[in-house]
């Protein structure tokens, strides 16, 4: 006794899709999933790792065995002139480290041979085993400390307060540098207006003696030996000493001496 399902519902009716040999659903475009590919691609990945690892720990020892081999080189040597100059606080900082090095020193003939050879034309140069000549004085000054010990590797601020005196000596070459193209009685009254109240050279001792006024250790910066002491005692003898000519022991090399008694006081 039903009623009879009317003509709209019957037009508005749709039979159900099939699927045609040629069709594909979104289930046949991607893989079944299999439980051994996640392993398996996890374990590739490991590898790789691994063995980008691996690469990395081989790039590094052959880094470091290429610092090792120049940092603490073997078959030092040094060449400069017969004079202490810009080699003798290298020459010091490597005695005080132990460091063995060849003392090369060479004549002025010598040196009109080899000059064509040398690194930028200049002396003095550092030669190692398996290294390529180093020049500049402030450049193997740094070296032969770091070698030493003198030269902090930790505290930035403590390296560049030793650059500061380490530089002002160097200024202090720079004062006598043009006193070599005098000669006699003029190259002579030019070094002692150096040294003389208000020269060049007096000026600069006085800032060294205010540094070591102010410190409360022995030396100049810090609590131990360093290479800012050394480079300031190698040019208070090489004054003091008088070999170079119009130089000798006067008035403003007073600090030079202070600091002399320091050091005979100051453990090493």
């Amino acid at each position: 006794e039903g009623r009879p399902p009317s003509k709209s519902r019957i037009s508005r009716s749709r039979p159900p899709t099939q699927s045609t040999p040629d069709m594909k659903t979104m289930s046949d475009l991607l893989p079944a999933p299999q439980p051994t590919d996640f392993a398996a691609y996890l374990s590739s990945q490991t590898s790789l790792l691994l063995a980008l690892g691996l690469l990395g720990l081989v790039l590094l020892a052959r880094k470091y065995k290429c610092c090792h081999r120049c940092c603490g080189a073997k078959g030092l040597k040094l060449t400069y002139f017969a004079i202490p100059g810009r080699a003798e606080p290298i020459r010091l900082a490597f005695a005080i480290g132990g460091i063995k090095f060849t003392d090369e020193r060479i004549s002025g003939d010598e040196w009109k041979a080899r000059k064509p050879t040398m690194p930028f034309g200049q002396l003095p140069v550092l030669y190692a085993d398996g290294c390529e000549p180093l020049a500049q004085s402030m450049a193997i000054l740094r070296y032969a400390a770091k070698r030493s010990g003198l030269y902090p590797c930790c505290s930035s601020w403590l390296a560049a307060k030793l650059d500061s005196i380490v530089f002002l000596v160097e200024d202090m070459f720079g004062e006598i540098k043009p006193t070599f193209s005098l000669a006699g009685d003029e190259q002579i009254a030019a070094r002692k207006a150096l040294l003389l109240e208000g020269g060049g050279l007096a000026k600069q001792w006085a800032h060294i003696e205010n540094q070591l006024k102010a410190s409360t250790t022995p030396f100049l910066v810090g609590t131990k030996l360093t290479i800012a002491d050394v480079v300031v005692f190698s040019m208070a003898a090489q004054l003091a000493s008088g070999w170079l000519d119009g130089t000798g022991l006067t008035q403003p090399l007073a600090c030079a001496s202070s600091q002399s008694r320091r050091y005979s006081h100051a453990p090493l």
